[in-house]
Parts: structure tokens; C-alpha cells; sequence
């Protein structure tokens, strides 16, 4: 209802991006609420298929994850530029300085930083 509500007030010339990693019968709703004549754009199978993406998942005990990051960039088994997510700012700063003890340099990106911070950083992290 609050959508719908949000929907009612958009001029019809406004550009809407809706971006999903699942698509689900709500999204489906809210595609016909707010979007005008829609294209889905999936792009999975796209990056699967050309080898470029590839995701890892590793569980470990807490006490081990630092030294398990460790290992993988070191051993060279995650090649090339890599984006490691974390789920707090401390845990992401804690992590950066470990690697950087063992000679991995590594950036943080987080939304305490200011926008044109973290522009440079994605701009910089893709060349």
C-alpha cells in the first residue's frame, strides 16, 4: 500500500530503475505499481557462461576467518582483484589491517564515507 501510495505521486516521465537479485511475485507486483512498460535484464547466466564470476563460500569458526583470508590471498586461490563483504565497518577495518601486516593490500568501502570517497574507490578498484 505504502508503494502504491509512493506510485500515485511519480509523473509518468520519470526514469525508474528496480533492481532484484530474485525475482519473486512481489517484485512482480511492484513492477506493475510503479514501472511502464518494463524489460527484465538478466544477466547471471551472462556472467556464469563467460567464466569472469565466480563466487566462493567457506564456513569456519569466527576465531578462524582472518587466517583463512589469509591463506586463500596468499596460496593464490582467489586470483585477481577480489571484493570481500563483511557485516560491520569494525570487522572491515580489523580485517584491512591484518592483511596489510601480512603484505595484502586491501581498501575499505562503507557508508560512513563520504560519497566521492567511495566513487574513488570503485573507480579505482576497476582499472
Amino acid at each position: 500500500d505504502d508503494i502504491a501510495a509512493i506510485g500515485a505521486f511519480l509523473p509518468q516521465t520519470v526514469h525508474t530503475l528496480l533492481l532484484s537479485a530474485t525475482i519473486t511475485p512481489d517484485l512482480d507486483g511492484i513492477t506493475a505499481l510503479l514501472l511502464h512498460n518494463p524489460t527484465t535484464l538478466d544477466c547471471a547466466d551472462d556472467a556464469a557462461a563467460s567464466g569472469k564470476l565466480r563466487q566462493f563460500y567457506l564456513r569456519c569458526s569466527h576465531a578462524d576467518k582472518f587466517l583463512v583470508m589469509y591463506a586463500l590471498f596468499k596460496l593464490n586461490r582467489i586470483p585477481g582483484r577480489s571484493l570481500i563483504f563483511v557485516n560491520s565497518v569494525e570487522r572491515g577495518f580489523r580485517l584491512k589491517l591484518f592483511l596489510e601486516q601480512f603484505g595484502v593490500s586491501s581498501g575499505i568501502l562503507n557508508c560512513e564515507l563520504p560519497v566521492e570517497s567511495r566513487w574513488h574507490a570503485i573507480q579505482a578498484f576497476n582499472r
